[in-house]
């Protein structure tokens, strides 16, 4: 085993932050966060708690990397508000490495072993970590090691090192469906940064290294390092085509996010055996629904113009394809100030509002047998609708849906 003690950054380390009343999340590439909010949100998160994710990057280290955020609380708010340590068990191959990160405001004591056990500090420790300070280890052999905080006894857990012949790639994701497993040929990697907004919508950064989003190679051959990502939302699955993606309102709660990346055959990406992947758990406070709240428009230019285009997708429902002329589409900027010329388009189905577009592509899902009219409208990152000469910016699109549109193989 070798180890070592870092100072955490953030702009350069892998770390996962959490905050009951916010979010849960990872991030292990660095990425300077241009949305003010989103900063905002990052930045406290970074302050209260943690969570820990698995992530492969080739480019980086040939093994698997862990970070578990430790954040001391007291015993009884660890058990009902706050992500004091994350995950019980984390599992990575032999030769990967796990950094423990003090994210609190106290310095900590980790030890391996039980707490209370008589092989306490038998593999490591004990470590005192000032707050901000990491402590890294590399296992090198399989088998499973129990942690605690000798200052907090109920923050614990376990490492399962397992050897490369103990991986399996049957996984049986909670969707339902088994996709195939794909080990990638290039390096690549994923991270999330969550964003809640009042009503309960959810803004996704998707933060990628190694892929080149194709939506317009959906379900073509696979080509190495093209594909995109699918969003798992409590088990409930869809596909994301750009970096940036809109989660509609979601109900008061607790909600598990995990976004995968996926060839352009829908195979999931691997490396070393483990899936290409982050998590995020997101808390949902109450929230009520202000759907009567008329906001003033913003004006538009005459020379913005929307083209819309409707591709039957081949396994489920539709790939709306939309380009706009003079005007920057991007959830970027969206919760922040107005910037004219630039913001967001909403999705209408049938008069009813399906989601956000936060760039040139979107997956719709199949639609009852008959004619449907989808439309387009811009709208400024503080969310106000863009107009000109007194009429909204928009275009609709009439699509007429067969049975066959609206059957779904799920042979992926």
């Amino acid at each position: 085993m070798t180890h070592g003690i870092g100072e955490s950054e953030m702009e350069s380390s892998a770390f996962h932050t959490c905050k009951k009343t916010n979010v849960c999340t990872n991030d292990i590439i660095n990425q300077q966060t241009t949305n003010p909010s989103m900063k905002t949100s990052i930045t406290l998160a970074v302050l209260l708690a943690g969570i820990l994710t698995v992530v492969a990057l080739p480019s980086y280290a040939d093994h698997v990397q862990i970070t578990i955020s430790l954040t001391p609380y007291t015993e009884a708010e660890c058990d009902t508000s706050y992500t004091c340590v994350s995950l019980s068990t984390a599992t990575l191959d032999v030769g990967g490495e796990v950094i423990w990160a003090n994210d609190g405001s106290e310095t900590i004591t980790l030890t391996s072993g039980k707490a209370g056990g008589h092989h306490t500090g038998e593999d490591f420790g004990p470590i005192k970590l000032e707050p901000g300070q990491t402590y890294s280890l590399m296992f090198e052999e399989a088998g499973k090691i129990d942690f605690h905080l000798v200052d907090h006894p109920w923050m614990v857990g376990t490492i399962d090192v397992v050897s490369d012949e103990e991986h399996t790639h049957d996984d049986d994701h909670t969707d339902g469906h088994k996709h195939a497993a794909l080990e990638a040929e290039k390096p690549i990697g994923v991270a999330i940064d969550v964003s809640i907004e009042d009503e309960g919508g959810v803004n996704l950064n998707i933060m990628t290294q190694g892929l080149v989003w194709a939506p317009e190679n959906v379900n073509e051959d696979h080509i190495p390092g093209e594909g995109h990502a699918h969003l798992y939302v409590d088990g409930v699955k869809t596909r994301i085509y750009t970096p940036y993606f809109h989660i509609p309102g979601l109900e008061a709660g607790v909600h598990h996010i995990r976004v995968t990346l996926n060839a352009n055959t829908h195979d999931d990406m691997y490396v070393n055996g483990f899936p290409v992947e982050a998590v995020a758990t997101v808390v949902v406070s109450e929230h009520e629904h202000d759907h009567d709240q008329e906001l003033s428009p913003v004006n538009g230019d005459s020379s913005i113009s929307i083209d819309a285009t409707v591709h039957t997708d081949l396994k489920s429902g539709y790939n709306l394809e939309v380009s706009i002329t003079d005007f920057v589409i991007s959830g970027e900027g969206v919760d922040a100030e107005h910037v004219s010329g630039e913001g967001y388009a909403v999705i209408s189905i049938d008069g009813e509002y399906f989601n956000r577009l936060y760039g040139e592509w979107i997956k719709i899902p199949a639609l009852d047998t008959g004619v449907h009219t989808i439309t387009v409208n811009l709208f400024s990152y503080d969310h106000r609708p863009y107009h000109w000469n007194g009429e909204p910016i928009e275009t609709s699109i009439v699509v007429e849906a067969s049975a066959d549109d609206g059957e779904s193989m799920h042979m992926h």
